[in-house]
């Protein structure tokens, strides 16, 4: 019922909108990468509003486990105030932030943000995103797109078979959809920690440095970091220092690691920007192997291309950010 009194000002803001050389740049990323998940273009502007308002939803949730107002929808969908709040990786800015280009728009995204924010959040005990995504979206169309979503209650009964020992046991979905892998793993090794007394200002980071998730599917990992924060839960508010949340964007089929001198690096190879250059990203295993560190890393990378800074003085950024040496960009 939200979505479709949402969808009239959706479909009347990108009927506004949709011209705009910005916005047209925005939705061509998010088809070319659906073009990688479903080997096939999809030309569907119901699935692009659909996911726009999926996207704005979960952001709200995310601020809602947070416990912050929104009374600024572009630092809810930027993630500027959970940066803020010292948890990194979990709201980013994406495609969907079209909306903040009208002030229906922004008012839009403040309206939903309290709606959501009606809702029991801390209480949940499943993927509740799951839920809302297959409510959303038609199940012919999700089968017509391969999407077939484990039940809760099958993933948790996995996770407590598979991961006998929650406390030491390293936890990786590489193609987690919404989360749901992620959520019970989470949950049971917060279960865990808490018998064996682990101090609670470390349950999070414990959890975040043993559990980790990655998809291809971009609005798959956007509502997968979302569900990773209501899996935490409590241990958010406990937490002592900075987390990053370990769910990225990613072919886990297509993942490159190689040997350099005494360790190794992910090699992540960038997409041909028209001029038959083929660049890579070269991320030393010390990096990948530190959440937080990698997500830092990664934004300076971002910042430095905006600003259009020499690679001198990334290179420069990079060090200050901890004892770094080794060549990232090549």
């Amino acid at each position: 019922m939200a979505f479709r009194r949402a969808e009239a000002d959706l479909k009347e803001l990108w009927g506004e909108l949709g011209n705009k050389p910005s916005i047209i740049l925005k939705r061509r990323l998010w088809q070319q990468l659906l073009r990688l998940v479903y080997g096939r273009d999809i030309e569907n502007e119901l699935l692009w509003l659909q996911h726009t308002y999926l996207v704005i939803v979960a952001k709200a949730i995310a601020a809602c486990v947070l416990g912050f107002d929104v009374d600024d929808p572009v630092d809810l969908l930027s993630g500027r105030r959970f940066t803020a709040m010292g948890v990194g990786g979990a709201v980013e800015g994406d495609f969907f932030d079209w909306v903040l280009e009208d002030a229906r728009g922004r008012d839009l995204v403040v309206r939903l943000a309290r709606h959501v924010g009606r809702f029991r959040l801390h209480d949940v005990e499943i993927d509740v995103l799951k839920v809302l995504y297959e409510a959303l979206i038609d199940r012919a169309e999700r089968h017509g797109l391969g999407e077939y979503y484990t039940p809760d209650w099958l993933a948790a009964k996995m996770v407590r078979q598979v991961v006998d020992k929650p406390l030491s046991q390293r936890v990786v979905d590489p193609a987690c959809g919404s989360g749901t892998f992620l959520f019970h793993a989470v949950r049971r090794h917060l279960a865990a920690a808490a018998k064996g007394k682990t101090d609670k200002k470390k349950l999070a980071e414990s959890a975040c440095a043993l559990v980790a998730g990655m998809d291809i599917h971009p609005v798959a990992v956007i509502i997968a970091r979302v569900t990773y924060l209501l899996a935490l839960g409590d241990a958010l508010a406990t937490r002592q220092g900075d987390i990053s949340i370990p769910v990225y964007v990613g072919d886990a089929m297509q993942l490159s690691v190689s040997s350099m001198f005494a360790g190794r690096e992910l090699i992540i190879q960038v997409p041909d920007a028209g001029n038959g250059d083929r660049d890579m990203l070269r991320f030393p295993e010390a990096i990948c192997r530190n959440p937080h560190l990698l997500d830092n890393v990664v934004e300076r990378i971002r910042l430095s291309s905006e600003a259009g800074h020499r690679v001198e003085s990334f290179a420069a950024a990079v060090k200050a950010l901890g004892s770094l040496t080794q060549t990232l960009v090549s």
